[in-house]
């Protein structure tokens, strides 16, 4: 793969949130706000780690008796925009009535929620340096975010009493997820990465009791981890790829490279999607809110759709405009009724990026420009919560160094606000 002079190191989920950590990327730029982290996505992934795991164990039922706790979620994904629509047209133009409201950690590392209108209401105060996060990184008013920057990364439960520690997940772990349906529960990645290590999924309440270890496989060869991304709507399933170590280069857009599901109740593993690219690519975007689509920037040209549901028919193809000039393209996701795909592509050029967001009319076929970033900055999208309102977060090589922002779009291109300065770290309320 061909070399870059500025490199940018993964800070995947992977690499079990230390300083190099999980499905977000840091750009090089000075940590001047909870954005650092934010080339969170990848897209041309430099690995051919050929691992194979035999599985050892059928994991251990989870009690359906666990105690309730505080639940969890937190977002991550980013998006810049030159636009200058005040706040208040954000209010208007992207259904501030919604409910929704997303969490973003300010330049100052004051932790915030911020409705669609733009008004800001602080949560609580930290002096954290937090990496973006992901739109399902919220349960209730509780917000889950991994801590970045010198000495070992964390998984914190932030909510208006502070930002508290889990000391029960070890600071070596492979992404992370809380559960808001049913009994709440966090699961998160575990392994040891050597010969004949193990890779599994530690789940337990929010308070760390009643863990119990899912999906457990001793490795052979180069090792791949279990990195969890996400709960099913139900909470009967976990979301997880079987993901390579050591993946770096100038990466904007990151990803799966394959996709499984392991059941809480019996931790039975399937594989939902398969490797779609060679060489350990980060390519798999996202699973729709119906369960039965993941979208992935793997042809690096264009969105794929794959059904899950009919796993014979080829994917369907979402195409950027034709004459866009781009070399990066990713952050796919779906609206909230799982027909229609946001992603966001970008020059792929460090020393010139710039970034365009574009929308589709349905799962296949061209998609419309809905958003271009100023120079030197590039957008991602985090989320699609409600209908008429797609999240973005901005990032920047330009000075300030490390300057990030959230935004705010309608699906036809209107209203592009910018609603906060800072990192993205998850919705609350809408879908996620």
């Amino acid at each position: 793969m061909k070399r870059l002079s500025i490199i940018l190191i993964l800070v995947l989920a992977l690499v079990s949130c230390a300083p190099n950590a999980p499905s977000t990327a840091t750009a090089s730029a000075a940590a001047t706000s909870a954005a650092t982290a934010i080339a969170t996505s990848a897209a041309t992934a430099v690995a051919t780690i050929p691992a194979t795991a035999q599985s050892t164990s059928a994991a251990t039922a989870i009690s359906t008796n666990v105690a309730t706790a505080a639940a969890t979620s937190a977002v991550t994904t980013s998006a810049t925009s030159a636009a200058t629509t005040s706040a208040t047209s954000a209010a208007t133009s992207t259904g501030a009535t919604s409910g929704v409201r997303i969490a973003v950690q300010a330049p100052d590392k004051a932790v915030n929620l911020v409705d669609l209108s733009g008004k800001s209401t602080l949560l609580t105060r930290t002096d954290l340096q937090l990496q973006p996060g992901r739109a399902w990184y919220a349960v209730g008013d509780t917000v889950y975010a991994i801590s970045t920057g010198a000495g070992p990364s964390n998984v914190h439960a932030i909510d208006a009493k502070g930002a508290h520690k889990l000391d029960f997940i070890p600071t070596q772990f492979y992404g992370f997820a809380p559960r808001s349906s049913g009994t709440p529960l966090l699961a998160w990645g575990a392994g040891v990465l050597q010969s004949n290590g193990t890779t599994q999924i530690d789940v337990s309440t929010s308070d760390g009791s009643n863990k119990q270890s899912l999906a457990k496989e001793t490795l052979t060869g180069e090792p791949r981890v279990n990195r969890v991304e996400k709960f099913s709507r139900d909470g009967a399933r976990i979301f997880f790829g079987k993901e390579p170590t050591g993946i770096g280069g100038y990466i904007l857009f990151s990803g799966l490279t394959s996709l499984w599901t392991a059941n809480t109740a019996d931790g039975k593993t399937s594989e939902a999607l398969g490797e779609k690219a060679a060489g350990g690519f980060i390519c798999i975007d996202a699973i729709s809110p119906n369960e039965q689509f993941v979208a992935t920037h793997c042809s690096r040209k264009s969105i794929q759709v794959f059904d899950l549901n009919n796993r014979v028919l080829p994917p369907r193809s979402i195409q950027p405009p034709a004459g866009t000039q781009f070399q990066q393209i990713g952050s796919a996701t779906f609206n909230p009724d799982s027909t229609r795909v946001a992603f966001a592509v970008a020059r792929g050029d460090p020393n010139n990026e710039q970034g365009w967001v574009f929308v589709s009319d349905g799962l296949g076929g061209s998609a419309k420009q809905i958003a271009q970033s100023a120079a030197k900055d590039w957008y991602s999208v985090v989320g699609w919560p409600d209908a008429n309102t797609i999240v973005l977060q901005s990032n920047s090589f330009a000075a300030p160094a490390g300057t990030a922002a959230v935004w705010v779009v309608r699906p036809d291109g209107s209203g592009l606000t910018k609603l906060a300065d800072g990192a993205f770290l998850a919705v609350l309320g809408g879908t996620r």
